[in-house]
């Protein structure tokens, strides 16, 4: 359906609505995820109340 669920601890599973490409919006914040030159998912960026530009980058070992 395009939306994305996120899941924390302790919380109900909330969804994520598409605003833009890569960039979900829900009650938590803004979701957007980078990509990088292989246009691959790289990270994911929260923005949620005072949160601002958390980076969650995606590792590979």
């Amino acid at each position: 359906d395009g939306n994305l669920s996120l899941t924390r601890l302790k919380k109900k599973a909330e969804t994520l609505r598409p605003a833009v490409r890569d960039v979900f919006t829900g009650d938590i914040g803004t979701v957007r995820f980078t990509r990088d030159s292989r246009q691959r998912v790289s990270a994911l960026v929260l923005n949620a109340g005072r949160i601002r530009n958390f980076r969650f980058e995606k590792r590979v070992d």
